[in-house]
Parts: C-alpha cells; structure tokens; sequence
C-alpha cells in the first residue's frame, strides 16, 4: 500500500502516527551526509585537484567539505589523548580502493566540513572517501592520494600570502612568530608547518614520533636553495608536519620573500611569503613604495592604466594580435596588521617569483586582484586625460573592478578604439563623499620588445624558461606573469616574478613552472598564456588627496603570448 493511500485509509493525526511509527517519517536531522563534488582538499592549502599541488598525501590532514557531514554544533579532539579515537561526534571516515577499505582520524567534524587524518598506509592512486554520520553514510567521494605532496600553513589560512613561522632564537622558551615587525635574518633558523610530507610506518591516531621522514625534501627562499635540517611530524599534533631550514645568506630580502618547497624532486607546494631583513629590524621593499603604507593601513589608493598586447594563436581559428585598453582603480580602507596581504601589491622581491592559486577562473574574478575584505572608499567621477583627449572613466569605479575602454583585434573587421598611446595621462575629478578632489599623472611608457613574443610555444615546467627583452629604460624594472586555467576541472595558478632593475632577461625556475596545471589538448578546456609587463610598483607615481593616507598612479604596459604548457 502507498504512503498515500494508506494515509487516506487512516486519516487524520492517526495516519500520522502511523506513518512516524512505521519509519516513513524521518527528522529533518536524519538526512543522509553529502560530499560535495571535488570537496576533499589539503586542509591548510584548499588547493583544487586539478593543481600539481592538489593531491592528498598519505599520512596528511585533509578536509572534506559537504552537508550534514557530522553535528550542529563542532567537535574537536580538545581533551582527548592518544591513542586518538577512530570516532568523534558520532563522524567516522573510510577510505576505501576495491577491497581494502581502512579509517581515517578524525580531527574535526561538524555539518559543513570534517578534517582527518588520511592514513599513513592507504593506497596510492585514486580512493574513495566517504563520511558516516549517526548510522547513515554519505555518498562516495573520489580522491587522487599520493605518497607525499606538501601544504604549507599560511597566517591567514588560505595557503597564501605570510607563512606560519617560527624564527629560532638561542635560549627563548617561546619562539617569535616572523612578521613584518620582527623578521628573519640571513643564516637564522626557521620552523615552518603543514601538512603533506609522507606516511609515517606506526599507527596515525599514537603520539606521533620526532623523525626525519625518508621523503626528499627541497626548499627556496626567494628563489635560492636553503638548507633543510629536519623535516618530520612535529612531536605535538598527529599529521602535522614540520621543516627546520636556514635562511641562505644570499636570501633577498623584503616583507614578502616568497617559500617554496618540493617534496621528491616533482611535487610542488604551495607559496607562502617570509619577512627578512638584513639585521633583524622591521622589514622594507625599497623597490615597493606602496608596501609601507599597504602594511601601515589606512585610506589607500591604486589607480592603474593596462595595455595588454597578445599574439594569440593557441585555442584559436587564426592567430590574430588582440590589444586591449583599460584601467583599473582601487581605493579601500586598509587594514593593519602583523600578517597583511594582497596579490599584486605584496610583490616579491626582484629576482625572485610568487605563485598564487584558486578555485575558478581567477582571471575572471575582480576579487583576486582586489581585498574583498577592505571596505572600499566613495570617490568622485574621475576623468582621464591624454594625448587623444579626455574620457570619462565610468563604471564601477569604488568597487576595484577593471574596465576596458578601447580594443583592435588583427585580421577582423573591427574598429580600432584603442586609446592607451605612449605619454603622460592624468587622473582628475571631484571630491566624492570620503575621497576629496583626485588629481594624478602617470605616463605610458614607450614600447618595449619581448624578444620570444611570437616564437613561445610550448612551456616545458621542468625546465627553466628564460625570457629576454631590450628597449626598456634603464630606471624600469620589468615583470613576467604567467597563467594557466584549468576550464575543464575548475582551476588556476599563476606565476608572478619581478627582474632586477636594469635586467634584460629573467629565468624562471621549474619549481615556480610546475606549480601550474598543463594545458589540455583540447583549447576549449584550457587558457594559458606568459605576459612580460612594465607593472611592478616602483614604477608608480605617488599622489595627495584629501581623505588619502596614500595614492599612487601607474600606467602598464603588458605583451602577452599564449603557450601550451607541458
């Protein structure tokens, strides 16, 4: 007999009654736990599977994202020894490949997100993963796990950006966090965390074991090697890993020095960044001008032309030469602090390169190179003014978004509404409601040539890739930026490098190439590309307004090509 029938036989609260009594009739708390489509990531990185970076490593802590995966309210191991249970708030977790199936630790559990430990002797290759809650299962989740494949922890917790360090300092029962106000110095000792070295050979959930781990381990500060002294479990927290290293004395230094490890000579791991500075005192990027006040705080503003001229003939019908014109300004409300960080403003040093990752396309998404975070300040209708004449910058202007004004594509009949020629351009406009009247030059600079432009195609990522350049003025220091997005799986990464001043050429190394997904065969399902670019900071103007604590102006001048990265 149907629910339906059966309920109009019965009728009324006695139907009910029976139906609740004959099991039909569940609490909405009942529902069965669900893993999100590729929700299982490293716990300190959240970096997509599809990244070199992404894989699960035996014997890490990695997080499984979903829906009534455990209770309301979270529970931790808070007051639980060793051995560690195998069940926390009624949460357990299986990894399974064919007939093997064997327990995850859980560490934290509650409805949305559950961390565990994968276990140390789980199997290589692809596994599935799947949540029990309160006697009901979720679905099954695969997962691709790995021997080892590091996660660096970042301040923020995003695995970007300032690392969670530890400078060593002789005889100090509590080590000093580094940060921008007590940095590092060349020759000192270092602690860094996460999570990803490799399997251990006893049981997950017992006190773990202060060991060097036989997984090869490689570190770079700024691009140069340091020396690792230890890298092993930290003896205080089951899956949490730990590197001992020293700063090498040809460290560059600055505020965000990027570190980088690599783990069996093929696995990258994230980036993180570390303060240094010559002899301990607070740390400065004489070639940044804005990070002073970017890590001061304050009423900040960035106002930036972009010209960006690709030769594109990869993913495409003809290979065409695309220009495109535009700008993009930002004016937020900065906030201080020991750990601050934003993308394209935290620049690495010359001579060396960062790596940012994220979920999407993030060339698409403004809040990449914009802080979602700093409330953004209301300021007048600005106008641009140059050698073509005056335009009105209209759009979003107080939300740090891009615009574009002006394009020509080869080989199409379209008009040319290119603006952005070579010569000094001025910002103007009235005072908005906490940003008075805006006044700012900068000047476009003169064509630069990047002399493997037209011949770059295919990007081998284990091996350097030096790019040259000439017809840049002395004073000038350039940028490469490289990208490549994974349409098919949801992914990107991108490298950021800026030379030395007076360079005409920069190698990028491996370690920052493998960082980024391949290209696929099919150019649908990928977008990949290397710019060479006039954008480092000390190439800005700075400005006065009222309501202002700093403003700088700047005009970019970008020369692309897409690449098949291999």
């Amino acid at each position: 007999m149907t629910k339906r029938l059966l309920a109009q036989s019965l009728g009324g609260r006695w139907a009910s009654l029976v139906l609740l009594l004959l099991g039909f009739l569940r609490p909405a708390h009942a529902q069965a736990p669900f893993i999100v489509p590729h929700g299982i990531v490293n716990v300190y990185t959240f970096a997509p599977f599809a990244l070199p970076t992404g894989s699960i490593a035996r014997g890490s802590v990695f997080t499984v994202f979903g829906q009534n995966l455990g209770p309301a309210n979270a529970v931790t191991l808070k007051g639980v020894g060793y051995p560690l249970p195998l069940n926390l708030g009624g949460v357990t977790v299986s990894v399974f490949q064919g007939a093997t199936i064997l327990s995850a630790v859980p560490l934290f559990v509650s409805a949305g997100q559950v961390n565990a430990i994968m276990p140390s002797n789980a199997p290589v290759g692809k596994v599935s993963v799947q949540i029990t809650y309160q006697g009901l299962k979720s679905n099954p989740a695969p997962v691709a796990v790995v021997n080892d494949s590091f996660g660096i922890i970042s301040a923020a917790g995003t695995g970007q950006g300032p690392g969670l360090l530890q400078d060593f300092v002789a005889n100090v029962a509590k080590l000093p966090a580094n940060t921008f106000a007590k940095p590092a110095k060349p020759g000192q000792t270092v602690i860094l965390y996460g999570t990803g070295l490799g399997p251990v050979n006893y049981a997950d959930n017992i006190a773990p074991q202060q060991a060097n781990l036989p997984t090869p381990v490689e570190l770079w500060i700024g691009g140069e090697p340091a020396k690792v002294q230890y890298s092993g479990r930290s003896p205080c927290c089951s899956g949490l890993d730990e590197i001992v290293f020293k700063i090498p004395a040809n460290a560059p230094v600055g505020c965000w020095v990027p570190l980088q490890v690599r783990t069996s000579g093929t696995t990258p791991s994230n980036v993180v960044t570390i303060a240094i500075s010559a002899n301990g005192s607070a740390c400065a990027d004489s070639a940044n001008p804005y990070s002073g006040p970017f890590i001061k705080g304050g009423n900040l503003a960035l106002l930036s032309l972009i010209r960006l001229s690709a030769h594109e003939d990869v993913g495409v019908e003809k290979a065409v030469d695309a220009v495109r014109d535009g700008y993009f300004n930002s004016m937020t409300d900065q906030k201080s602090g020991a750990y601050a960080f934003l993308p394209f403003v935290s620049e690495p040093p010359p001579g060396s390169c960062t790596v940012y990752m994220a979920s999407g396309d993030f060339l698409g998404a403004d809040n990449f190179f914009g802080d979602a975070s700093a409330p953004t300040l209301n300021f007048g209708q600005l106008t641009l003014t140059g050698p073509k004449g005056a335009m009105a910058l209209t759009g979003n202007l107080d939300d740090g978004i891009a615009s574009t004004f002006g394009y020509s594509v080869t080989g199409y009949n379209i008009p040319d509404t290119t603006y952005l020629v070579p010569g000094n351009y001025t910002f103007s406009g009235k005072a908005g409601k906490q940003v008075g009247a805006v006044k700012a030059t900068t000047a476009m600079p003169a064509p630069f040539t990047w002399n493997e432009q037209m011949q770059l195609n295919k990007v081998d990522r284990t091996q350097p890739l030096k790019l040259t350049w000439s017809a840049v003025p002395h004073n000038q220091s350039l940028a490469v930026f490289g990208f490549s997005v994974d349409r098919a799986n949801n992914a990107s990464a991108a490298f950021y490098c800026i030379a030395p001043e007076g360079a005409n050429s920069f190698t990028i190394p491996p370690q920052t190439l493998e960082s980024l997904p391949a290209t696929h065969l099919n150019p649908v399902q990928s977008r990949s590309g290397i710019y060479v670019a006039n954008t480092p900071l000390r190439n800005s103007v700075k400005f006065s307004a009222t309501g202002l604590n700093y403003g700088a102006a700047r005009a970019v001048l970008m020369l692309g090509k897409t690449v098949v990265f291999q």
